[in-house]
């Protein structure tokens, strides 16, 4: 079944890192009731496996949605997205709907629009893969005992970790880029670097590093490219 939103230019979703039971007062904001662990959550907008946004950390109770707000999701996108807003991002129903921003439907609903769930369920679960290759590139995600809140940078970590899985992706391609038929982009490209022979003096030399087009993940909360 073809996904019935033919411009959908990416996903966001919320995933949660998990970590050892903290002390300081700490366990009630970072308890996650739908994982029902203790969690640190992040905001990601994903386009074909790649992160190319990030939001967080914030604590484990909350909800994509606000997440979503927190973020100021809703006033970037209006200057992020292609020309005339005919493209827009796809979502699960845990969010708002947005002119920019489309959803699943909810509730008592037709037999159309469970027919665009489900053709829209598919593509959508798919750049989670990504989520998963983090944790397994980066296994270190998955030993939640060693993941200590104060002890540890857990949002650092995290945030590097989808750094680091960005530039695997750029060099051999992912499990999410390859069900989309989308290879990505280069690193000269995500990381600004000048073509080859063009602004160096000498060969290896670099110049005006992270000028240049491409996405960025930074290091504070809210980054974007």
């Amino acid at each position: 079944m073809a996904a019935s939103l033919d411009r959908c230019a990416g996903f966001v979703d919320g995933t949660a890192s998990f970590f050892a039971r903290p002390g300081g007062r700490l366990q009630r904001a970072c308890y996650s009731g739908h994982n029902r662990r203790r969690a640190v959550k992040f905001l990601l907008l994903t386009r074909d496996g790649l992160f190319f946004y990030l939001y967080g950390l914030v604590e484990g109770r909350c909800l994509d949605m606000t997440l979503s707000h927190a973020s100021g999701l809703d006033g970037l996108l209006p200057d992020a997205m292609p020309v005339n807003g005919e493209h827009y991002l796809y979502a699960d129903a845990a969010f708002m709907l947005r002119p920019l921003l489309q959803m699943a439907f909810e509730g008592l609903i037709t037999p159309d629009q469970a027919a665009h769930n489900a053709s829209m369920k598919v593509p959508r679960t798919s750049v989670e893969w990504g989520y998963k290759d983090v944790k397994q590139m980066c296994s270190f995600f998955d030993f939640p005992r060693q993941m200590k809140l104060r002890e540890t940078p857990v949002g650092l970590l995290y945030k590097s970790g989808a750094l680091f899985w960005n530039l695997r992706c750029y060099a051999y391609g992912g499990a999410t880029s390859t069900f989309f038929s989308c290879p990505p982009p280069t690193w000269s490209q995500y990381l600004g670097l000048p073509a080859a022979g063009v602004g160096s003096e000498g060969e290896g030399d670099v110049v005006d590093v992270g000028g240049g087009g491409g996405c960025e993940i930074g290091d504070g909360e809210g980054d974007h490219a």
